[in-house]
Formats: structure tokens, sequence, C-alpha cells
């Protein structure tokens, strides 16, 4: 979708301006340290490290923004965050996630489970991943979870949380009153601490990064997992699913989505 609208503005915009839009996945830290060294960064980056913002490569967006931009944005958007230098807006908070579950239609019948109904609460996806486990005969299990790779706490915390509304994606940091605040995440990491407990997570947690998880989807072994947009080239292409997988929204603990 963003291709296309990249294409479009291409080929329609009155200033001649021409956009080069790539997208970079694990090395995209790696791919920007790359561009400063030829001194090739872009106009425009998704996030920056702290040494970049160190080095005083970001421009001051406060000059920028006019009062109509100011009405577009929430308060939080438009905050100064932590690590900017001198009270400098470095960047501006707007961002669309496209997380969601997915989930083996396969498994789901093979358990008893309807494939066209989804959990749609943290409750109902325990219960059934522990259908799924019951029915997989130690091959197969309700869950994935790819603790060894920091895509854990992104896929199955942080994003899950603001789905429910309990944050808004930030990471534990609240913009407009400038502190942490990770007590929202506490009932999520919870929740996955009790079905592993229960063992409706793949076995071998903490040996898993997400390629593995995802590779074991492919084949079959997992019900459900946490996944993104980027996701449907991966069990197209390097992984490619031999199981009807469907995509879902992430529940919610009373069913209710923001």
């Amino acid at each position: 979708m963003r291709e296309a609208l990249v294409k479009k503005f291409n080929e329609t915009n009155p200033d001649n301006i021409e956009i080069s839009y790539k997208v970079f996945a694990d090395n995209y830290e790696e791919q920007l340290k790359l561009a400063l060294n030829a001194g090739n960064l872009p106009d425009i980056a998704y996030n920056i490290s702290t040494d970049l913002v160190n080095a005083g490569y970001p421009l001051d967006l406060n000059p920028l923004i006019t009062p109509e931009i100011r009405e577009r944005f929430d308060e939080s958007a438009l905050t100064v965050p932590p690590t900017a230098k001198n009270g400098e807006l470095d960047r501006v908070f707007e961002n669309v996630t496209t997380f969601k579950l997915i989930y083996n239609k396969d498994l789901f019948k093979a358990s008893g489970l309807d494939p066209e109904k989804p959990p749609a609460t943290w409750q109902e996806m325990s219960d059934y991943a522990k259908q799924i486990t019951a029915s997989g005969g130690g091959q197969k299990f309700g869950l994935g979870l790819p603790v060894k790779q920091t895509a854990l706490w992104r896929y199955y915390v942080i994003y899950p949380s603001a789905v429910s509304g309990d944050i808004m994606g930030r990471e534990g940091w609240n913009a407009v009153t400038g502190k942490y605040d990770f007590s929202p995440f506490a009932k999520y990491v919870e929740w996955w601490i009790d079905v592993n407990k229960d063992g409706s997570v793949f076995p071998g947690v903490g040996t898993y990064d997400n390629d593995m998880i995802r590779a074991q989807f492919a084949e079959g072994n997992i019900g459900m997992l946490s996944a993104a947009t980027w996701d449907i080239g991966v069990f197209n292409d390097q992984f490619p699913a031999k199981n009807d997988w469907a995509v879902a929204d992430f529940p919610t603990w009373d069913a209710t989505n923001m």
C-alpha cells in the first residue's frame, strides 16, 4: 500500500519531488550507519538511534510545526522525546501498526474449534491454546513465543496492549507526563508466563527467535502467532506455509478493540 502511495505521489506531485522509499527489517540500524558513513543519510527515517541524535543529525522540527499541523495530532505526538537534545523536536510520533493475530485454521478444525471464529479475548486465546495443545499429541501447540529475540516485546506485549487501549505503544514512555510507566504491560507478561507454564506454548522457550517460530508455524506446528503485514511475504516465500492460515484482530480483555 505504501509503495502504491509513493508511486502515485512521484507521478502526480507538481513540484517534481521524487521519493525513494526503502524498507529494511532486521538490519535497519546497520543500514543507517552505512548511510551515515557514506554521507548519504535519508531525508526522513522511521526511527533513529541515540548515536545519531547525539551526533546532531536530526533536524529540529519545532519551527516547521504550524498550528494547523498541531491540531492533527494528539499532544503526545508532538512532545519532545527524552532522547532529544536541547529541547528540539526531532521526531513526530505518528504511526499505524499493522500487527494482527494469525492462526492455523487446519489446527483449529483438528482441535474441534471453529476456524472462522478466532479468539476475541485473552481468556479465549488461552482456552483455544490449551485445546490445540491437548489435541496435538505432543507435536502441535497452541502458541509460539520468540523469547530469544526482542521482537517478543513489540509483537506480544506492546502492540497487543495498544489494541486493548492500555498504552499507546510508546514502549512505556508517556510523552505527556514525561515519565516511564511499565505497569500496564504487567498483565500481558503474566499471561504469557501462565500459558507457558500450562504447556500451551511451543516447547523450548528461550531458544527460538522469530524466524524459528515462524518456520514452525509454517510447518503447521503452532496454532497462533502475532504477526505483521510483512509476514505475508514470509509465509509465501521465506517459509511457505503448509497450512490454511488466516488473520484476525488481536484479542482484548473484554472483546472490544480500540
